[in-house]
């Protein structure tokens, strides 16, 4: 399958809800939960003990690893289809790969 214009604007959009719009919504929640997760009371000691700079050092690679992990859960639901092309040429899909279970693999859970 080609792509053209409009199943690009397609991937572009089911990008930004379940990948963009899934991470912001994951790194605003720790901002306002209760301190009773390691990472969410670590931002907010980070946050009050930093300068801007130091906070962002921080800060952004939690954030980088929340898209990474909703573009894998992405994946494992089945709202963005994607193929993996090898460089011997055989192409996987990711989905059937992971047996579902990328981000799961990505964010240190066991099985």
């Amino acid at each position: 399958m080609k792509f053209n214009k409009f199943n690009m604007e397609e991937f572009a959009k089911n990008l930004m809800i379940y990948v963009r719009d899934r991470a912001i919504r994951d790194c605003d929640n720790r901002l306002k939960w209760a301190a009773d997760e390691n990472r969410i009371e670590r931002w907010r000691k980070v946050i009050d003990e930093n300068s801007t700079s130091e906070c962002a050092k921080n800060i952004i690679p939690d954030i980088v690893d929340s898209a990474i992990f909703y573009l894998l859960f992405s994946i494992d639901e089945g709202a963005l289809d994607l193929t993996f092309h090898q460089a011997n040429g055989e192409a996987l899909r990711l989905k059937d790969v992971g047996r579902s279970e990328l981000a799961g693999w990505t964010s240190g859970a066991e099985g």
